[in-house]
Parts: structure tokens; C-alpha cells; sequence
């Protein structure tokens, strides 16, 4: 439920490359991620690595180091602010588009603490049958690097059809035309996400049907077990869902929006002196390193369009060149 990527790699040893790290508190994520003892000294390859089964050959001086194939996954179920936290503490390195982002509404301000809400036992029968397979593997005692159980040569192979990797093409496809420049995805972090499309919409259709089976395959009865068409076909309509709304998420909470840039830019102003006027390269010096416009893959452009437009809007006052700026001290009211 909670370790540092240095605690992580030792395990691995230990397990012969898999883990799952879970937890309802972020603090995993703040461990995990490293954010807890400052960015410049996070390790993310075994997260980068785990997620589809990729190589690591880690040498350490002073501690027990894994080489081979890692296999993991994190699971974390906290605050709205998590989410954030992985975005902006990515740095497009591709970890965060490894995640797949559920944020749920709830109910704060509708609830009736009178009443008492009993879980619906239906859904938890099913849930209780569809892990049992789970639940037996990590019941397993005295497991180690040398059990059968977690030698890699014993996984199951699970494929695709060709219908079904056509299918995945064309859901490619769709979001490409929105990857151009102003494009409704054209965001660094989209690009990413899309680049990672065959990755997720594999992983969320093998894990449907696993879950489906009352007894999943084996490695040594199905060594090659082939994954119907209609769990794909249910995971590009989940991850289509999931990419849109993490659009929207970000940018109502400020990540990627123009608004939010816009603010930032102007209280960038407000912390300055009134009568002080601004050079460019100033601003972009001052803004680049600084959310949203850090996650940008051109941050200086897009502070330089920020600047221009509140210039043009009368918000901040320009010398005779446009090479300078100050704060106009006319109020306004951002809507």
C-alpha cells in the first residue's frame, strides 16, 4: 500500500518482477512517484516498465538490484487532486498516460445522513465470483523468485483478432485529426495518451474478460487464448469515454486551459510592481516553469499569445515596440 521506487526495485527480487501497488491514500502516489523527497531524484522505471511487461536491468551499490521482465500495476483510489498530481508531476515521460483516470461525481451536499444506504448484494456476489481467481493467487504461500506460479515462461498469451486490431486502427485514426495544432487533443498530454491507445484498449479488454471467466485459462492447458471481439469492441468505447472526459477534467481544473493561462499570466503581473514594466524574454523566463504553460510542448509560444491578448484587451499596457508590458490599473473581472 505504500513504498518508494527503491523499496519497490528490492521486492522485485524477490517476486521475480511483479507487484501491485493499491491503497485508498495518496500517500502511494506521493511514494511511488517520489514526490515526497523532491522530483530530481525519481526513479520511474519500474512503473514505466510494469505496465506492459517491458525489460529492466537495474545496477544499485548499495542494494540488492533486479534484471528481467517487470510486470505490475498501481491502483489508487483517493481525491480528485491525485489525478492532478500525476499530470503535473509527469513531465511527459509518458507515466501518466499509463493511467487510466476515473473521477466520479459525488454526492457532497445531496446526502441524507438519515438514512442508511445497504450495498446491493447481487453486485457483490459478482464481485466476490469474479475474483476468486485472484484471490487464490495471491492467497498462495511461500511464494518466491523460483515459484512456478510467477516464472514468466508460465503466462497465459492472450491475442487479438485481426478484425480486432483493424478496429483498433480505425479508433487511432479518430483521434489523430484531433492531435493537430489547435486541435481539440493537441495538448502534449493527449499526444500521449493517444500514442499509448493500443497499450490501454489491450489491458482493459483482457482484464473484461478474464474477469468474465469463471475459470480463467492456464498457462499449461492455454498456452495461446484468443480474446473476443466484443471485450475490444467494450474498450475502445470505455477508453473513448475516458480520454473526452479527462479533457474535460484537466481543463476545468486548470491544467490545459486558456483561461487558466491567462490568470496565471496576469498575476504574474500582480506580484510585481505597478509601475514596473515587463520585458518578453522576462515573462517567458518567469511563466515557462510555472502551471499550465510547463506542461505545453511549446510554453514560450503560448506565453507570448497570453501576454498579446490581454494586451489587446486593454488588461496590460504595451510600449510603442509591443516588446514591453505593464499592468493597466483600469480594474477588470475575469468571467
Amino acid at each position: 500500500t505504500n513504498a518508494t521506487p527503491e523499496a519497490l526495485e528490492k521486492v522485485l527480487c524477490d517476486t521475480n518482477g511483479y507487484f501491485l501497488a493499491a491503497s485508498s491514500e495518496k500517500g502511494l502516489i506521493n511514494s511511488l512517484m517520489g514526490i515526497t523527497y523532491g522530483k530530481k531524484h525519481c526513479n520511474h522505471d519500474m512503473l514505466l516498465n510494469g505496465r506492459d511487461g517491458g525489460n529492466v536491468n537495474v545496477e544499485r551499490a548499495n542494494r540488492k538490484s533486479y534484471y528481467g521482465s517487470v510486470v505490475g500495476s498501481v491502483v489508487e483510489f483517493a481525491q480528485k487532486g491525485t489525478i492532478l498530481k500525476i499530470v503535473s508531476t509527469s513531465d511527459n515521460i509518458g507515466l501518466a498516460e499509463r493511467f487510466c483516470f476515473v473521477s466520479e461525481p459525488d454526492n457532497i451536499g445531496r446526502r441524507d445522513h438519515t438514512k442508511n444506504h445497504a450495498f446491493d448484494a447481487a453486485i457483490l456476489e459478482i464481485n466476490n465470483k469474479r475474483t476468486q481467481f485472484f484471490k487464490r493467487l495471491v492467497g498462495l504461500k511461500n511464494l518466491n523468485a523460483h515459484s512456478p506460479e510467477l516464472d514468466h515462461q508460465n503466462r497465459v498469451k492472450l491475442i487479438l483478432s485481426q478484425k480486432s486490431w483493424q478496429t483498433i486502427y480505425h479508433f487511432e485514426n479518430e483521434f489523430e485529426k484531433q492531435l493537430t495544432v489547435n486541435g481539440y487533443l493537441s495538448h502534449p498530454i493527449f499526444k500521449g495518451m493517444v500514442s499509448k491507445i493500443r497499450m490501454q484498449v489491450m489491458s482493459i479488454a483482457c482484464n473484461l474478460y478474464i474477469l468474465d471467466l469463471d475459470n480463467p485459462p492456464l498457462a499449461n492447458k492455454d498456452p495461446t487464448t484468443l480474446v473476443p471481439d466484443e471485450y475490444v469492441s467494450t474498450a475502445i468505447q470505455m477508453l473513448r469515454c475516458l480520454i473526452y472526459h479527462h479533457r474535460e477534467f484537466l481543463e476545468t481544473y486548470g491544467l490545459i486551459s486558456t483561461k487558466q493561462q491567462i490568470k496565471v499570466a496576469y498575476q504574474f503581473f500582480l506580484n510585481s510592481k505597478d509601475t514596473e514594466w515587463l520585458s518578453m524574454q522576462q515573462l517567458k523566463k518567469g511563466l515557462e516553469q510555472v502551471n499550465p504553460f510547463k506542461l505545453l510542448e511549446h510554453p514560450r509560444i503560448a506565453i507570448e499569445n497570453t501576454i498579446f491578448y490581454l494586451a489587446n484587451n486593454n488588461v496590460l499596457l504595451a510600449n510603442s515596440n509591443c516588446t514591453e508590458f505593464k499592468r493597466n490599473p483600469k480594474p477588470f473581472v475575469f468571467l
